[in-house]
């Protein structure tokens, strides 16, 4: 069974209130990666859309059959931030959005919804005011703060998964790994 990633991360001694007394603390810069071969191995890896409202814990349990793999999700799709490199739910991007552009004078979801975040051309190429205006209609789009937040958090949603048969390999391999001595 599979133990939490952070309890496989060696730990070290941290003065964490400038007293000078050492406590135990996880070691948070290190890291595992995959390498760049692995990461291009196509037949271990399949695509997968993350659906509104999962997490990486809910897609590990599924997939791996225990929720603490949920590691695994986010290694192999170089997902360091788990609160902004993951896709948000629907309900949770609407409070960041209000939150995000919210000013005294405003409420902040009206405010995404009727202010220019950028402009592109048809191709779909940043341009600036004097380029948008020079295009006809047809050939240009402005694109509000609220399209792009949505845009960009969609963007997040394709993601890669590891296949199953493969979990028991790389939990090993994430053991031997973080176990070993500095050089």
């Amino acid at each position: 069974m599979a133990i939490l990633f952070f309890e496989k991360i060696p730990l070290l001694g941290y003065d964490m209130d400038g007293s000078g007394q050492k406590r135990l603390a996880v070691n948070i810069l290190e890291r595992i990666a995959l390498t760049a071969l692995l990461q291009n191995d196509y037949l271990i890896f399949y695509e997968y859309d993350v659906k509104d409202g999962e997490t990486p814990e809910i897609i590990a349990d599924k997939l791996y059959g225990d929720s603490r793999f949920h590691w695994v999700v986010l290694l192999t799709n170089n997902i360091v931030d788990p609160y902004y490199d993951w896709p948000m739910s629907y309900e949770n991007l609407m409070v960041t959005i209000e939150q995000k552009y919210a000013t005294p004078a405003h409420n902040g979801l009206q405010y995404s919804t009727q202010t220019v975040h950028h402009y592109e051309d048809k191709q779909g190429n940043y341009i600036d005011l004097t380029s948008f205006n020079q295009l006809p209609a047809s050939e240009r789009k402005k694109v509000m703060i609220y399209d792009w937040e949505m845009a960009l958090n969609e963007s997040k949603r394709r993601i890669r998964l590891l296949d199953a048969s493969f979990i028991d390999q790389i939990d090993k391999e994430a053991d031997t790994l973080l176990s070993a001595p500095l050089a």
